[in-house]
């Protein structure tokens, strides 16, 4: 596929998903058969639903900007599961960088045992 071909694309997508290059399904996709996660999965709770489910960590799935609201889910699950909580954190540009540096620091200084797992898409 030639580059203006992809970039066309990629536009495309962007506009279609509220200025994502890809939805988060996308990417919880990719990182749970990279892991032999489980997606998706209902919690003892039957309400709720853990992205992504592996031996030792319950994940959330997020967009950087959308960091502050994945520390409640990723506890909740890791509640619900009972295993370790765990943020996978989706990084589509260089100044996303900024909300990782923010929950990793949030994440030190309140002692919390959270994973937090960069996913950088972004092309430097």
């Amino acid at each position: 596929m030639k580059p203006i071909a992809l970039f066309f694309i990629l536009a495309s997508l962007s506009v279609a998903s509220a200025g994502r290059l890809m939805p988060e399904k996308h990417y919880q996709k990719l990182y749970a058969e990279q892991v032999g996660g489980q997606m998706e999965v209902t919690a003892p709770d039957g309400k709720s639903r853990c992205d992504i489910l592996t031996e030792g960590l319950a994940i959330e799935a997020d967009f950087a900007d959308k960091w502050a609201e994945a520390i409640g889910q990723s506890l909740n699950y890791g509640f619900q599961f009972n295993k370790k909580p765990a943020i996978l954190l989706i990084m589509e540009r260089k100044e996303d960088e900024r909300h990782y540096i923010r929950l990793g620091s949030l994440i030190r200084h309140y002692g919390l045992e959270i994973e937090l797992i960069p996913l950088r898409v972004y092309i430097q």
